[in-house]
C-alpha cells in the first residue's frame, strides 16, 4: 500500500511539473482530467476515472459541457467532485467574458474569435448570439435571443428590439450556431441577414456582419473567411 501510494505521488508530482513548465499543452484529454480531479480526489488513483469519463461522454469539451447528473452516474464520480468539474467550466466562461469585455470586433478575423470563444461552451445548439457595438466597434454587451428553428432562424423581432433597446448600440453582430451540416451560408440564411438589414434601418441600427458557427469551426458573410 506504501509502496503504491509513492509510485501515485511521483506521478502526481512529475504531472505537477509538466504543467507548471508548459500547461495542459503537452497533456492529452484523458491527462488532463486526471489532473483535474486528483485535486479534489488526493488519495485516490484517478486516471481509471478520467478513462471512464471520455468512455461515457466522448471527449473533454463533453465532459465538462455535462450536467451534474449525467456526472454522478459515472463511477468514481461523487458530489464534490461532479461540482468541481462544473465549477471549473463556469470559472473559465466567467474568464472569457471579462477577457472579452469591451473587445474590438473591427476585423473580421476578430469577430472570428470572439464568437468561436464564445459558442464553443454554449450546450444548447441552434443559438443565436447578438455582440452589441459601440461606435469604435467594442462590445458593449452579447445576448443570447430565443428563436424557433427550422431549416433557418426565425427570431421574434419585436422581442430582439426589447432586448437590445437598453444597451444604447447602433451597431450589431449576429452569430448562428448550427449542431451540424455544411460551414457554409445557405439562401435563407443570406435572406435571413438582409431581412435583418431592412428592418434595422429605420431605427439606426446596422448589421455589421453574420457569422456562422459550426462544429468549432466559425464563417463570415462579410468576406467568406473561414477560421
Amino acid at each position: 500500500m506504501k509502496k503504491e501510494k509513492y509510485i501515485h505521488s511521483g506521478h502526481r508530482e512529475r504531472m505537477k511539473e509538466r504543467f507548471l513548465s508548459s500547461g495542459f499543452s503537452a497533456f492529452n484529454e484523458c491527462e488532463i482530467l486526471e489532473f483535474i480531479l486528483y485535486q479534489v480526489q488526493p488519495r485516490i488513483d484517478t486516471k481509471q476515472i478520467a478513462y471512464q469519463l471520455l468512455e461515457a461522454f466522448g471527449d473533454l469539451q463533453s465532459v465538462l459541457n455535462a450536467d451534474y447528473d449525467a456526472l454522478v452516474k459515472v463511477k468514481g464520480i461523487g458530489r464534490t467532485s461532479a461540482e468541481y468539474l462544473m465549477y471549473l467550466k463556469k470559472l473559465y466562461l466567467a474568464y472569457c467574458d471579462y477577457k472579452f469585455e469591451n473587445f474590438c470586433l473591427r476585423s473580421v478575423e476578430s469577430r472570428q474569435v470572439y464568437f468561436m470563444k464564445k459558442l464553443q461552451y454554449v450546450t444548447q445548439d441552434n443559438t443565436i448570439m447578438i455582440a452589441c457595438l459601440n461606435d469604435r466597434m467594442r462590445v458593449i454587451e452579447c445576448k443570447i435571443i430565443p428563436a424557433n428553428w427550422q431549416a433557418v432562424p426565425e427570431l421574434d423581432l419585436l422581442e430582439m428590439i426589447k432586448a437590445l433597446i437598453p444597451v444604447h448600440c447602433n451597431q450589431i453582430i449576429i452569430a448562428i450556431k448550427r449542431p451540424n451540416g455544411i460551414l457554409g451560408f445557405c439562401t435563407e440564411e443570406i435572406q435571413f441577414a438582409e431581412k435583418l438589414r431592412e428592418y434595422f434601418q429605420p431605427l439606426k441600427m446596422k448589421l455589421i456582419d453574420l457569422i456562422l458557427f459550426v462544429r468549432g469551426q466559425t464563417l463570415s458573410l462579410e468576406s467568406d473567411t473561414r477560421i
